[in-house]
């Protein structure tokens, strides 16, 4: 008898991002049930994730659909695949007539509650995400995925990223916030809940130990955060910005050279043996603290990490709007008045530090005018704050290939292609790269896919 728990921790790996495992899993599966449609759409699913040529694989589904039009399971792999590609109307189609057909397949209310998240309509995917755990409440994917709903929602990681300064508990609300705020949704408190919960059910998830360390640094329980932070590293030994928010805990402690430590490897991860290189290129162009700040701060670190924030900018504020901004960015650009552009985009990161297409954009100034190390810094930031634009991935493995980091710009490559399998510049990037390295035959087949896709976007 097919072994429910082996099922679940099958479709945990897959959602934990370990589609390896996922495979392996759902192949013990079909060796006991080799007909058992849950486990071959789990594993199409996470061959899907695992490719870049996905025409195959999107036949079988195709023809799976055709054959199993009745199967909840199938429907909802159909749902997922379109989701990925970013066809949200079928996708919702899809995963609507999964759920007609089975009414508590929780997997399709996680993958419902993913487009509805992508397609930023939060209060359905609350509901999704709370559907799925109605029918299945020790499902930590559903806690896992509603938790980081609720941190978008309480702005968690903006008011975590400009702490400045040591929290006295007394003046953070039960919410997590400060007090002065006047936030009345409890989003901190229903994350933290959350994440607890995810944690008891999957203790091995670097994602939910990260998630509630930084939580708990915004509610000044600093021995908590710095658990929960070294827990999330020791789980994903190269998660930037755990370092990052440890070295925060550190700095708050006053502990200084565990957090220069921290730093230093954050450093290390970004740009490997040129790390000291970078910083001191950086220190060159480092801009003055705000003024104003108490002189009971706890003094700052971010020197070490500039280009995962920010630049202090003292540039006018005034009252422009950031899609304003931005707009007059892209076309000083246009217009080659790169200091003009450099301008308008400082101006967006000073007031969203968490703007993705404001550092990319910044990024390709910098990389106009040859900077290489700024535009690095940059647009590994885009990248951290938005994985899914293929644009950033270019950007980046164009910088990458420069600086003749050749595996790293051909994973950049790798996955433009994984986000937008049709472009058929991608290839021909990727080809490049595969020629300087002398992959002459996997260079080759690129071409073959990029003349295949000739008509086609790219």
């Amino acid at each position: 008898m097919l072994d429910n728990n082996l099922l679940k921790t099958a479709q945990n790996s897959f959602f934990l991002g370990d589609y390896n495992k996922a495979i392996e899993y759902a192949n013990i599966i079909l060796s006991q049930e080799a007909e058992n449609l849950t486990a071959i759409c789990l594993k199409l699913r996470s061959q899907f994730q695992l490719t870049s040529e996905n025409d195959n694989i999107r036949r079988q589904v195709f023809n799976l659909v055709e054959r199993y039009s009745e199967s909840s399971d199938v429907h909802e792999l159909s749902g997922y695949i379109n989701l990925q590609l970013k066809k949200y109307v079928e996708c919702e189609a899809e995963l609507d007539q999964a759920l007609n057909i089975d009414p508590k397949n929780v997997i399709a209310y996680i993958s419902r509650g993913l487009l509805h998240k992508e397609t930023n309509n939060i209060t359905k995917a609350l509901n999704d995400f709370g559907n799925a755990l109605d029918i299945d409440p020790q499902n930590g994917i559903a806690y896992t995925y509603r938790g980081l709903l609720y941190v978008a929602l309480g702005k968690i990681e903006k008011i975590v990223f400009n702490l400045q300064r040591k929290i006295d508990p007394s003046t953070v609300d039960s919410y997590g916030y400060i007090k002065e705020k006047d936030n009345k949704e409890n989003f901190a408190e229903k994350a933290l809940y959350d994440f607890n919960q995810a944690i008891e059910l999957m203790p091995e998830n670097s994602t939910n130990y990260f998630e509630r360390g930084r939580l708990f640094l915004i509610f000044g329980s600093y021995p908590e955060s710095l658990r929960d932070l070294t827990t999330a590293i020791d789980f994903q030994p190269k998660n930037v910005m755990a370092y990052y928010f440890r070295g925060k805990v550190f700095g708050f402690l006053g502990e200084d050279k565990l957090a220069d430590t921290d730093y230093k490897k954050m450093r290390e991860i970004l740009f490997g043996a040129e790390a000291d290189e970078v910083l001191a290129k950086f220190k060159e162009v480092m801009l003055a603290e705000d003024s104003g700040q108490s002189d009971t701060e706890i003094p700052r670190h971010d020197d070490h990490i500039e280009g995962m924030k920010s630049y202090n900018t003292r540039l006018p504020t005034g009252s422009r709007s950031i899609s304003g901004d931005l707009y007059r960015g892209k076309e000083a650009y246009k217009m080659g008045d790169l200091n003009g552009a450099l301008h308008y985009f400082d101006n967006v990161i000073s007031k969203d530090h968490h703007c993705g297409e404001a550092f990319y954009q910044r990024a390709s100034v910098y990389w106009s005018k040859k900077d290489s190390v700024k535009a690095l810094m940059d647009i590994t930031t885009a990248i951290t704050l938005s994985q899914t634009n293929y644009e950033y991935y270019f950007l980046r493995g164009a910088i990458l290939t420069y600086e003749n980091r050749l595996n790293d710009a051909l994973a950049d490559l790798d996955a433009a292609i994984k986000i937008d399998p049709n472009n058929k510049t991608a290839y021909l990037k990727r080809r490049a790269i595969k020629l300087k390295m002398g992959l002459t035959q996997s260079a080759d087949d690129d071409l073959f896919i990029s003349n295949k896709l000739t008509g086609k976007r790219g």
